[in-house]
Order: C-alpha cells, then sequence, then structure tokens
C-alpha cells in the first residue's frame, strides 16, 4: 500500500509549540510515550531520553518478540536448511520469503502452522491451521528438526510462546530466526523492554495523553479513535492514527535522515540521507530536543 506523506499540511513549529502545551497540561504519569520498530536506533535512545527526563511512561511493542541476545539463523542457513518449520504467514517479509523459495526448490522439505486458512506460506508447506499458536507449541512434537533446521517465526500469542521456541530450538539443535513486521524491532529492542499485546492496549487506552513516534497503534491494536484519549503523532506519513490525532507534527522520513537500523540477525546498517528534506521538516530527534527546550 502506498503511503501518503504528511508534509507541508502542517505548520511545524506551531505545532510542536502545541505539543509542549499539551504535555505541559498532563500529569506526567498520565502521558505515555510510544516508539517502535519504524524509529532508527539514534531516535529511540532519543525518545527514550525524553520520556525518562520527564518521568513518562515508555512503551514499545515488537510483536509479543522479546529481545534474544542468542544465536539466529543467517539467510544463508535458511536457503541451505534440510528443514524448515514456519509460524505464520512468512511472506509478510519478501527477503525472507525469497530465501524459503530458494530452500523449496532444491527440495528442503517446509512444514507450517499459523492461524489464517489461506496464506501464500501454504502453497510452499505442509500447512496446519491451528486454533492456538501457544496450545500447539505446547504439545509440539516435530521429529524433523535437527542441527541443519531452521525455525521461522513472525506469529506468536504472547512473550511466553517466543520462550517455548527457544526451548523446542535448545531440544533439537535447530536455529531459529525471529521475522520482526517493522524494520528495526531488533534494534529498538536493545533500548527498551517490549511489552506485550495485553499490556499495550491496557497503558494505551488508561493514558491521558498518548505521545507517538510514526507507529499505527488503532491499526496494530484494532482500536477506535473512541477508544483512546488525546493522541498527538509525530510521523512521516498518513496513517489511521494520525489522522485521529488531536496536533500531528511532520517529520522527515528515513530518506531524508542518517541513522542506523539492526536486523533481526543483530547486524547493524547505517543509512544516510539520499534526498533533502524540505526546509520546514524536521528529524525526529530535532523535534524532541525542540519539544523539550520548550518544556523547561
Amino acid at each position: 500500500m502506498k503511503q501518503k506523506l504528511i508534509k507541508k499540511t502542517v505548520e511545524v513549529n506551531k505545532s510542536i509549540n502545541e505539543v509542549s502545551n499539551r504535555l505541559k497540561s498532563m500529569s506526567n504519569d498520565k502521558v505515555t510515550v510510544i516508539c517502535s520498530g519504524n524509529n532508527s536506533n539514534e531516535e529511540i535512545e532519543a525518545i527514550k531520553e525524553f520520556a525518562k527526563a520527564n518521568n513518562y511512561n515508555l512503551a514499545l511493542y515488537t510483536d509479543n518478540f522479546t529481545n534474544y541476545d542468542g544465536e539466529v539463523a543467517t539467510y544463508d542457513d535458511v536457503d541451505n536448511a534440510s528443514f524448515i518449520f514456519i509460524i505464520g504467514e512468512i511472506f509478510d517479509n519478501p527477503l525472507v520469503a525469497r530465501r524459503v523459495i530458494h530452500a523449496h526448490r532444491k527440495g528442503t522439505e517446509i512444514c507450517a502452522i499459523g492461524d489464517l486458512e489461506n496464506c501464500v506460506t501454504k502453497t510452499l508447506s505442509d500447512y496446519t491451521c491451528v486454533e492456538s499458536i501457544s496450545e500447539y507449541l505446547d504439545n509440539f512434537n516435530l521429529d524433523q528438526l535437527d542441527e541443519n533446521s531452521v525455525i521461522l517465526f513472525n506469529k506468536i500469542e504472547s512473550p511466553d510462546d517466543f520462550e517455548k521456541i527457544k526451548t523446542i530450538a535448545g531440544k533439537y539443535n535447530s536455529k531459529i530466526l525471529p521475522v520482526f513486521s517493522k524494520s528495526n524491532s531488533k534494534g529498538a529492542l536493545e533500548f527498551v523492554e517490549a511489552k506485550s499485546k495485553e499490556e499495550m492496549i491496557d497503558l494505551i487506552t488508561n493514558s491521558g495523553l498518548l505521545l507517538i513516534f510514526n507507529d499505527d497503534i488503532l491499526t496494530e491494536f484494532n482500536l477506535s479513535p473512541n477508544d483512546v484519549t488525546t493522541m498527538i503523532s509525530i510521523s512521516p506519513v498518513i496513517n489511521d492514527t494520525v489522522e485521529a490525532s488531536e496536533v500531528v507534527v511532520p517529520t522527515a522520513n528515513w530518506l531524508e535522515c542518517e541513522g542506523s537500523f539492526t536486523n533481526a540477525m543483530g547486524t547493524t546498517k547505517y543509512i544516510n540521507p539520499v534526498i533533502e528534506a524540505a526546509d520546514d521538516i524536521l528529524t525526529g530527534i530535532e523535534i524532541i530536543n525542540q519539544i523539550q527546550e520548550e518544556l523547561k
């Protein structure tokens, strides 16, 4: 889906001033700052420090995944695996899906589970649609797994499922590869402890003000604007959350900023701007710094 930029639809300095005024009028413990894997490592670090300096709640959601510092499978491991076990719809990630297709063409056996009757992964695998991924993992028994196997997953129901997958991988000496829905979720987890879906919804619906950095919480958690109170969005693109926000601050997108992103394998890539941002558009970090100055 093509994203629509929100540049030049808002006066940036006026919006930042409005954000500061809204924050000043709200008790600090009722403010929740939300970041995501859409933010660069540098932005995540700045957001974290901003929330800490003002005693705001800080929230990060990474598909119920938690941080994992153990060894993960590489794309080459996927390409050369003797057996691949998939949890979820792996074709949501083209880079990983491409490696799965390569392996399939070479004769690799692929088994998958998920909660969707119809998915692309089903065309390449022995697919089982389950009512509960968590319950399936509780009764897991798949003898095809071994040291040359890879477990790929982008769909789990709770952080406990991540622990179950790690236990299964340890039992069979298989490698795992968590597949995040956002490009820098792994990087974000290095700075902020993620919350579960239930914890996020509870925090979102009970906060007095949400300061959201480049995320779409309404779509992510299937919420309506009536489920939340005041939302302020700092984002380069229009989404459902931005459209329902009371204040919007447009920010430069990743093509216009320098920064770094960390993939699921822990490899960090640094990028430089490839196009120049408009004169009145600030980076996320510049916006944070300007808000902080006005809060003094």
